[in-house]
């Protein structure tokens, strides 16, 4: 967290970079309320974890229309639409990262109009699509 810390400062982003840590609540509808609008205030969501299997913190900053940025062995990358609901990084190289964040950036108006298609490609992944898909398959068993 200092490092990252640091690099903000180094880069003059303080005023556009939260770094939130945990995000906290009395009960789970409390934590859950301003998670999302966290997202709703944001601009971007990164993920380039190489251990999160599916990535369902991506899929609520989809579904909220956020643009996001996956690792390549992320699964959510299975569900991001290059170039139009988020990018998949190619490498693991901080570069190619940059240059994403810096595309994003300078082509905002872009994405803040795209943020219902966003939300829309993600809409069929709702627990309750899933569960009523899974309870389908029951019932034709």
């Amino acid at each position: 967290e200092n490092n990252l810390k640091k690099l903000i400062e180094e880069y003059g982003l303080v005023d556009r970079v939260i770094l939130t840590g945990e995000i906290q609540g009395k009960n789970y509808n409390e934590q859950y309320s301003k998670i999302i609008n966290l997202y709703r205030s944001s601009n971007l969501y990164i993920s380039t974890s190489y251990i999160e299997s599916f990535g369902n913190s991506c899929l609520e900053a989809l579904g909220t229309g956020l643009p996001v940025i996956v690792g390549k062995y992320h699964g959510i990358s299975d569900v991001v639409l290059e170039n139009q609901t988020g990018w998949i990084m190619k490498n693991d190289m901080k570069d190619e990262l940059l240059e994403m964040i810096l595309y994003i950036y300078k082509n905002k108006e872009r994405f803040s109009d795209s943020s219902e298609m966003i939300k829309t490609s993600v809409s069929n992944l709702s627990w309750e699509s899933i569960s009523n898909k899974i309870l389908n398959v029951y019932k034709n068993l």
